[in-house]
């Protein structure tokens, strides 16, 4: 959209100032618009660029046409000034609020749709917690239930090679059940059922 801005603002208004009698008649409102339009249109660090680039261009030719009237623009007689002024000023007024509302219009979908994505994205991290919650309890209570049979064989055997057999799986089983309560602690943190201290 570079491209467009710079032919349409730099290039093609130039000529147009110069054929509607220059600072003399209403075109200086239309580098309002100009100005305006492009802050409007462009995004990042090109378009305070081409701002003051545009700033400069259209002040530069204002001041040009005011030492160098003739031949570079007809200036437009006492009558007809007036009307001009008042016709390009209503059209550039008319441009800018248009411009500026539907800018806003886009605004306001924008943020509708932001908001809506975020009450999307709290209620799938909240379904995501509630089960692995749900998910957590489930798999920790049968799993102690094996942890208490692991105690109940080694109590009650008296094979050595048994004992190892066992005594590994309960490290295992020890060890998936600290990781089971640190998902179930990271649940209660997201609920705000638990507040860190720092």
């Amino acid at each position: 959209s570079i491209i467009p801005v710079f032919v349409i603002f730099l290039v093609f208004f130039f000529f147009l100032f110069f054929n509607s009698g220059g600072y003399c008649a209403g075109f200086p409102y239309f580098f309002v618009f100009a100005v305006v339009f492009t802050a409007f249109l462009l995004n990042g660090p090109i378009m305070p660029i081409l701002v003051g680039i545009e700033i400069v261009w259209y002040g530069f030719l204002c001041i040009y046409t005011y030492y160098n009237p003739i031949p570079y623009y007809v200036e437009t007689n006492s009558q007809t000034r007036p009307i001009d002024v008042v016709v390009c000023e209503t059209i550039v007024s008319l441009s800018l609020a248009l411009t500026m509302y539907f800018q806003i219009r886009v605004y306001r979908k924008k943020q509708k749709e932001l908001n809506e994505a975020i009450v999307s994205a709290e209620k799938a991290n909240k379904a995501k917690s509630d089960f692995i919650a749900k998910m957590s309890h489930d798999v920790r209570t049968p799993l102690n239930t094996i942890l208490a049979m692991n105690e109940l064989i080694v109590a009650n055997t008296s094979s050595e090679r048994i004992r190892e057999w066992v005594n590994d799986s309960s490290i295992s089983g020890q060890l998936l059940l600290s990781m089971i309560d640190d998902m179930l602690d990271l649940t209660r943190i997201e609920a705000g059922r638990i507040v860190l201290l720092s």
